[in-house]
């Protein structure tokens, strides 16, 4: 890779890979489409959010329940965040340095511990292969029982994190413990289950109606459904076809997909042989286009390029754009980036940052 002249570089990992790592997960389609009928009970039950975070600042979702029956893939808005027979939501924090600062994860309602689990090592599975995790897929991880058939499991979370043991009544939003990177998983995250009955439950579309999960074809827009969630946090968990999770400016030439997951990347100084200008984002679609513009003080635009329209869907992507230090050196001061991604002609995201060089 040649970090020469704005030259832009990009990296990313498709759904197929997603698929690869939840094979084992999988269920017979026909599980996903017994959904829970809507009861009188459903009002009475509704969710807190399971992490101590910012939805959209420091987590996102990265993937829904899976609503197609068959063996494609669907997200309760008939988007691509999901893969096939995912049975949860996938609250995701930022970097692996977030998880080592500690992320607390939450009761989404109060109700009864029935399982804990906490002895599996945080590594991902790309490192210890699915074998290893088979039987386990969860990692870490609890069961709550909240009465009337309703209940919630929370999956891989930190080793030693768990402060709640089985029999123990819990209210929503005290802490069971953190987010962790146990089980069958390649990036930080908690995967929540709902379910009704033993059926699953979509948190973001309770769905009554069986036949609207019949495949792919019933799905043109959006899935008519009930929220399970709290009103008060609806606003935060609103549907976003794509997410930027990580920007920012490093010294490093030969940057990799792993350092920024890793969060260790520090800001360059004035000595830096190149300063590169990152970011990467989550759920991104065929044919979107990212863009990465770098300015130094004063304004002068370093970079400033488009990145060729994304040949597939793409589960996660980041691309890196930079300059040779001058002869003179980088001049010292305040250096911004923008990162975006334009849809079909628009701007759909867009992250501004910015590095003090010394």
């Amino acid at each position: 890779m040649r970090v020469l002249h704005g030259h832009l570089s990009v990296a990313s990992s498709s759904r197929a890979v997603q698929a690869l790592t939840a094979r084992r997960l999988r269920t017979p389609a026909l599980a996903l489409l017994l959904l829970a009928p809507l009861t009188a009970s459903a009002a009475a039950f509704e969710l807190e959010l399971p992490l101590a975070c910012t939805p959209g600042t420091d987590c996102v979702i990265q993937h829904y329940v899976d609503r197609d029956g068959t063996s494609g893939a669907h997200d309760y808005h008939c988007g691509s965040l999901t893969y096939d027979a995912h049975k949860g939501t996938d609250f995701r924090i930022p970097t692996l340095e977030a998880m080592r600062e500690g992320v607390d994860v939450l009761a989404v309602a109060p109700g009864k511990v029935l399982r804990v689990r906490d002895k599996m090592d945080d590594v991902s599975v790309r490192r210890i292969g699915v074998k290893n995790v088979k039987g386990s897929e969860c990692g870490n991880g609890l069961v709550i029982d909240h009465g009337e058939g309703w209940q919630t499991q929370y999956c891989h979370m930190r080793l030693g994190s768990i402060v709640v043991r089985p029999g123990e009544h819990v209210e929503a939003g005290a802490v069971l413990g953190q987010v962790g990177l146990s089980g069958q998983t390649e990036f930080p995250h908690v995967h929540l289950q709902v379910t009704k009955d033993g059926t699953i439950v979509d948190p973001f579309s309770y769905q009554p109606d069986v036949a609207a999960m019949e495949g792919a074809a019933a799905c043109q827009d959006e899935i008519a459904g009930t929220s399970l969630w709290a009103k008060d946090v609806q606003a935060d968990l609103a549907y976003s076809a794509g997410s930027i999770l990580n920007v920012g400016f490093s010294d490093r030439a030969d940057l990799k997909m792993v350092d920024i997951e890793g969060g260790m990347l520090h800001d360059p100084d004035t000595s830096a042989p190149v300063l590169i200008a990152y970011g990467r984002a989550i759920g991104l679609l065929k044919d979107d286009i990212q863009h990465m513009r770098m300015t130094a003080p004063g304004g002068q635009v370093l970079v400033d390029q488009a990145v060729e329209p994304l040949k597939a869907n793409k589960a996660q992507v980041f691309v890196f754009a930079g300059r040779k230090r001058p002869s003179q050196g980088w001049p010292a001061g305040r250096y911004e980036g923008v990162y975006s991604v334009e849809r079909d002609g628009e701007t759909i995201l867009e992250k501004p940052f910015s590095a003090t060089l010394e």
